[in-house]
């Protein structure tokens, strides 16, 4: 079984980690139970969705 990256798959995870770097929030978020730390969730989730980086969650 061969279990390396193939070229494609490595790519990819360069553009995702350099999305992340660039992207990431500085500060952590707030608790998603406070007005304030809900609206950073939904910001950081919908930079994600523009980004093609969102998935339905359970």
């Amino acid at each position: 079984m061969d279990l390396t990256y193939t070229p494609a798959q490595k790519a990819f995870r360069a553009q995702v980690r350099a999305w992340l770097k660039d992207n990431v929030p500085k500060q952590r978020l707030k608790s998603y139970d406070t007005r304030e730390g809900f609206e950073q969730h939904r910001e950081w989730e919908a930079k994600l969705a523009e980004a093609g980086y969102s998935a339905v969650m359970w």
